[in-house]
């Protein structure tokens, strides 16, 4: 099911579609919802309106809206703005009554800011109820206006967040972006128009963040400064991060925001004005990490890390986050495992402890040495994990130590580290993830090889299937599809993966112009569909097949989001492909076909 989801991320009322949609379409076509025609070609005639009538009848809430929003920007991109915004009317109406959004319909913001509907956008950000969706919404919104000019409404939109700490995060992330951008001085006018101290103070502290990042640390001391005058005008009563108080979360943001720049003398002591202890001892843990990556000193790190409180869990559980930390920093860094090793045995406490810190610690300074090349420093981390904890009750993280081991030529030790691990289905995981590993990388054979290690048949072809995946995601789409037409749908999973990948090489195929293996990819994914029964929707080829295929320049450019322009007309064979594919969307109503 994991497999599943990885794959499938990939990815106001109903009637209103009726505005959308032509009026030769609707009116001189003669049919109803739920009425059937004696023809389909009474329903549908181009790609248009084809993929405008699939989006009507979906009955899947997000499904709707995420089509609504490829259309429009589809029309967009053929310069049909009027149209593209009647489109989008229905998904902004869906949006406003339903309760549970996906994260994928936070692309409509940017959908209406390219129609010039920025208060539209506005309006829509507030019917988000998650901040995972408010926050990258209304920080396109105030990008936008600060674009136009217009700083202070920027700010303005930002206040809409009833949430205090997705404000303080959108106002991070608005000036970060103008500072990266090379906008100094519009990052500095909008920090200027905050209103509250402790989101001001904040704001200030990601920008110095980005200029230290940028080499220009004296720009961000002097950013600083008047943040340590306005600690005692803070509120120190209201809590709004878990436990701490806007005062302790701003003094947390400057200490941290000192410890980027080197000045460690100053970041402790701002961290130890911090009032409560929890927030307190975390920021000591987050500079000690810093300062072992920042500039090696690993004794001073590991000083301050003493300084952690213990006499309870929470504190316990701080100090041992900063001791895996470092430890492979050190491991990473220097390249000393063995002192990796010492600090990650400095944990020590519970058995729930040792698993949730230690041992992810080991776990990633075996990988690390793996990828190095040093088999015997490698075998001697995964020795001691076998020793001190049963790998069948964590044996994932052992993905990569077998992958660089294998890279390096270690085949040997690699089969050992898989020999470990007593479960089937975890053996299962691990040659997956070296199968995806050199399927990522293109390497065909050696991809195909390690997915046969699987025992069973049925997880042997599911490899085969994630190993076409990712060669598609390599540009290798004729290699990936002949593998995923040979794969039988042998289970129920093997059926949703095998569609998904189907999909998947489809879509790289048509927007590459190649219609006819792309049509192949899609159509098989549609049987399998079909004949699943299994509630598998081959959904991803919908836009793919009604849009033009990108242009030989846009298939160069780095943006993987473009959208073309609708296509005025199907190919037989595309019509065909298009008739079966509504047949395999879960329709409000049926259409015969």
């Amino acid at each position: 099911m994991k497999q599943q989801r990885n794959l499938r991320r990939r990815e106001r009322k109903s009637n209103s579609l009726f505005l959308a949609i032509p009026a030769l379409l609707l009116l001189s076509a003669g049919w109803s919802i739920g009425c059937s025609s004696d023809s389909e070609s009474d329903q549908w005639q181009t790609p248009t309106e084809w993929v405008l009538l699939i989006a009507q009848e979906d009955k899947r809430v997000n499904s709707r809206c995420q089509l609504l929003n490829d259309i429009a920007r589809a029309q967009l991109a053929a310069g049909e703005k009027e149209q593209a915004l009647q489109t989008l009317q229905p998904a902004l109406e869906l949006i406003h009554e339903a309760v549970d959004i996906g994260a994928e319909n936070t692309s409509i913001i940017d959908t209406l800011i390219l129609l010039g509907e920025v208060e539209t956008a506005v309006q829509t950000a507030k019917d988000f109820r998650s901040p995972v969706l408010t926050d990258p919404a209304f920080k396109a919104i105030a990008l936008e206006l600060i674009k136009t000019g217009k700083i202070s409404e920027a700010v303005e939109a930002v206040q809409n967040l009833e949430n205090e700490r997705s404000a303080i995060r959108v106002y991070e992330s608005v000036v970060e972006s103008l500072v990266q951008q090379g906008q100094q001085q519009q990052a500095l006018e909008f920090v200027e128009q905050i209103p509250q101290l402790n989101h001001k103070g904040a704001a200030l502290c990601a920008l110095a963040m980005v200029y230290h990042k940028q080499g220009d640390s004296q720009k961000a001391f002097e950013l600083l400064k008047p943040i340590a005058d306005w600690y005692q005008k803070v509120d120190d009563q209201t809590v709004v991060d878990r436990y701490m108080t806007r005062r302790d979360q701003l003094m947390v943001k400057l200490a941290a925001a000192y410890a980027r720049g080197g000045n460690s003398k100053r970041a402790l002591e701002i961290a130890n004005k911090i009032s409560v202890p929890q927030s307190r001892n975390a920021e000591l843990a987050k500079i000690a990490e810093h300062i072992a990556r920042e500039s090696g000193d690993y004794e001073q790190a590991l000083e301050i890390v003493n300084q952690i409180q213990i006499s309870k869990l929470q504190y316990s559980t701080g100090k041992f986050l900063a001791l895996m930390n470092i430890s492979t920093i050190i491991a990473r860094d220097s390249g000393d495992f063995e002192w990796a090793m010492k600090v990650a045995d400095e944990i020590k406490g519970r058995e729930s402890e040792i698993a949730a810190y230690r041992k992810p610690a080991l776990e990633e300074i075996a990988t690390l040495a793996a990828k190095t090349g040093n088999e015997a420093q490698t075998m001697a981390v995964v020795e001691k994990i076998s020793q001190m904890y049963h790998l069948r009750d964590r044996p994932l993280s052992l993905n990569n130590v077998a992958f660089h081991l294998v890279e390096n030529g270690h085949l040997k030790s690699a089969m050992k580290v898989v020999e470990m691990i007593q479960s089937p289905e975890q053996k299962k995981h691990v040659w997956d993830a070296i199968a995806s590993n050199y399927a990522r990388s293109g390497k065909t054979e050696k991809a195909i090889e390690f997915a046969q290690k699987n025992q069973t048949k049925t997880d042997h072809d599911s490899a085969l299937l994630l190993v076409a995946s990712h060669l598609s995601e390599a540009g290798k789409s004729d290699e990936a599809l002949k593998i995923a037409t040979q794969v039988p749908a042998s289970s129920r999973t093997n059926s949703s993966i095998k569609v998904m990948v189907l999909e998947r090489i489809a879509l790289e195929l048509l927007r590459k112009g190649d219609a006819s293996k792309g049509l192949m990819a899609l159509d098989e994914a549609v049987s399998v569909a079909l004949e699943s029964n299994d509630g598998i929707f081959p959904t991803l080829g919908i836009i793919p097949l009604a849009c033009e295929p990108l242009t030989a320049a846009q298939q160069k450019e780095a943006d993987k989001d473009i959208v073309t322009p609708l296509k005025k007309s199907f190919t037989p064979e595309e019509s065909r492909v298009a008739k079966r594919l509504m047949k395999a969307i879960p329709l409000k109503s049926p259409h015969p076909m």
